[in-house]
C-alpha cells in the first residue's frame, strides 16, 4: 500500500496529540506534509515533530487552499465552529476528507457538507472514531450482522462523562457554551447518536425527544467567600471536587493537562491556571451546555432506544444494553465485555442458563483503539481508491448530526420532533 500524504488543519489536542501520534508511529503508511495553525507555538511544536519544512507551515487554511492541490487528504481538527468552511474548501480543491466531530454546529451547514461531498465524489470520513473500536466493532457483529439475540425490540445506552472531564471540558473547556460550540448533545454525544443508529441496523427513526439542562454548574451554586480563581487561596480547596489546582498541578502528566501546555511544563500550567478559563472556579463561568439530558427516539419499525448523558459519575465510561426478540445484551466499553443471554423455556427458574461473555481486545490509543482505526481507514481507502473502507458514509453521518440536532429542538421547545418533517427542512 503506498503512503498517503496530508495535511493537517488545526493543530490543536485531537490534531497533534491523537492523529498526529498516530502518523509518526505509522511513518510507512502516512505522513504529513503541511500544517495549519493560528498559535505560533502549537504550529511550530507540530511541525518539529513531523519534519514538515516552514515553506509547508501555514497561520490558516486559507493560505493552504490557495496553493495547488499538494497532498492525497486533509484532517480538519479545528473548534466545532470552524468545521464548515475549511471542509467545502478542501473538496472544492480536490482533497479528500477527514473531519473531525461534529461534522457542523447547525444542521443547515452539515447538509451543506454532506451534499458538497456528493458532489464532488470524494471521500468524506466523519470521526465517528467508536466505530473503529474492536468493542463496537464487536457488538455490532452480533448483534446486527449475526442478529444473535434476534430483532432488537430496544437499547438503553449510557454516557457516564465523569464529573472531572465535565468540569475540564463543558464548564471550563472549548465546549463549555453552546453559542461558542455546540450543544453537549451534538459535541460529546454525537458518537452515541451514531452508535444508536447503527446498532439497529440503520433503522429509519420516525420521532426523537428529549429533556434535561444545566441543574449544577450555576453562578447561585457559587460557595459563599469562594474566589473567582482556584489558585487564589479558595477555602474550600480541599473539599471541592472542581479544584482546578489539584486537577491540573498534581503528579500527574497527560490529558487534560495538555490542553493548558501542549509541552506540559509546570509553569507553563500555573500560568494557564492564573490567565485563562481552566484555572476559573467552575460556578463563575459562563457555561450553558446540559450537564444532564435523556434522549429517547422511536424507529419506523416501533422499536425505540433511549440514551442518558450525565456529568455526575465518578468513571468516563459507556454501557449499553440491548433487548431483542431472542435475548439480552448487556455492554460495558471499557470493561471490553460484551454479555449475551438467550431466552429459553425455564430458564430463570433453574441452573441452566445459555450465556455467552466476550472480551475484545484491548487497543491501545485513544477512544478504545478508535483513533488508530479512524485515521489507518482513512489512510487506507485512499491509497486503495475505495471509500467502502470506510464505516460510515457522508448520508449515515449526517443521519447521527440529524438526531442530535432533532433532540436539542426537542429539549428546548418541550416537543416532540418527527424525523421526516424535520429531515425535509434540509433537503434530505
Amino acid at each position: 500500500m503506498r503512503k498517503v500524504t496530508l495535511i493537517l488543519i488545526g493543530a490543536g489536542e485531537r490534531g497533534m496529540f491523537a492523529f498526529g501520534k498516530i502518523a509518526l508511529e505509522n511513518p510507512h503508511l502516512v505522513k504529513f506534509v503541511a500544517v495549519a495553525e493560528p498559535d505560533d507555538a502549537k504550529r511550530k511544536i507540530f511541525a518539529e515533530q513531523h519534519g514538515i519544512p516552514e515553506e509547508m507551515q501555514f497561520s490558516s487554511w486559507e493560505e493552504v487552499f490557495s496553493k495547488p492541490k499538494f497532498a492525497d487528504g486533509v484532517v480538519i481538527a479545528t473548534p466545532d465552529r470552524l468545521h464548515t468552511e475549511p471542509a467545502l474548501a478542501a473538496m472544492d480543491a480536490g482533497y479528500h476528507v477527514l473531519l473531525e466531530k461534529p461534522m457542523a454546529p447547525t444542521m443547515e451547514e452539515t447538509a451543506k457538507i454532506v451534499k458538497k461531498s456528493r458532489e464532488k465524489s470524494l471521500i468524506l470520513q466523519l470521526a465517528h472514531v467508536l466505530r473503529y473500536t474492536p468493542f463496537w466493532s464487536e457488538l455490532h457483529r452480533v448483534a446486527v450482522e449475526e442478529k444473535k439475540i434476534g430483532d432488537i425490540v430496544t437499547i438503553q445506552h449510557n454516557e457516564n462523562i465523569g464529573y472531572y472531564h465535565f468540569a475540564h471540558s463543558f464548564v471550563r473547556g472549548n465546549w463549555h457554551n453552546s453559542e461558542k460550540s455546540s450543544p453537549i448533545i451534538l459535541a460529546k454525544s454525537c458518537h452515541d447518536m451514531d452508535l444508536l443508529y447503527w446498532l439497529t441496523g440503520g433503522k429509519k427513526p420516525a420521532k426523537v425527544s428529549s429533556v434535561g439542562g444545566l441543574y449544577y454548574f450555576r453562578r447561585e451554586n457559587k460557595p459563599p467567600g469562594s474566589p473567582e480563581r482556584c489558585i487564589e487561596g479558595c477555602p474550600y480547596s480541599e473539599e471541592c471536587p472542581f479544584n482546578a489546582v489539584k486537577l491540573y498541578l498534581g503528579n500527574y502528566r497527560g490529558w487534560p493537562q495538555s490542553h493548558l501546555s501542549p509541552s506540559l511544563d509546570r509553569k507553563e500550567i500555573e500560568k494557564a491556571l492564573w490567565e485563562t478559563d481552566y484555572g476559573r472556579c467552575v460556578f463563575s463561568m459562563d457555561n450553558d451546555v446540559a450537564d444532564h439530558q435523556v434522549v429517547q427516539i422511536e424507529f419506523e419499525d416501533g422499536s425505540t432506544a433511549s440514551f442518558v448523558l450525565s456529568a455526575f459519575t465518578w468513571r468516563i465510561e459507556r454501557t449499553i444494553k440491548l433487548m431483542g426478540t431472542k435475548g439480552e445484551i448487556r455492554g460495558h466499553f471499557e470493561k471490553r465485555e460484551i454479555e449475551i443471554r438467550y431466552f429459553e423455556p425455564g430458564a430463570p427458574f433453574s441452573r441452566e442458563e445459555k450465556r455467552e461473555v466476550i472480551y475484545t481486545a484491548r487497543v491501545g490509543g485513544g477512544h478504545g483503539g478508535g483513533d488508530k482505526g479512524t485515521l489507518l481507514t482513512f489512510v487506507r481507502a485512499i491509497a486503495e481508491e475505495d471509500s467502502s473502507f470506510v464505516k460510515t458514509d457522508p448520508l449515515e453521518s449526517l443521519m447521527s448530526h440529524a438526531l442530535a440536532f432533532a433532540a436539542e429542538e426537542s429539549r428546548k421547545n418541550a416537543s416532540v420532533v418527527r424525523m421526516d418533517e424535520f429531515l425535509k427542512r434540509f433537503g434530505f
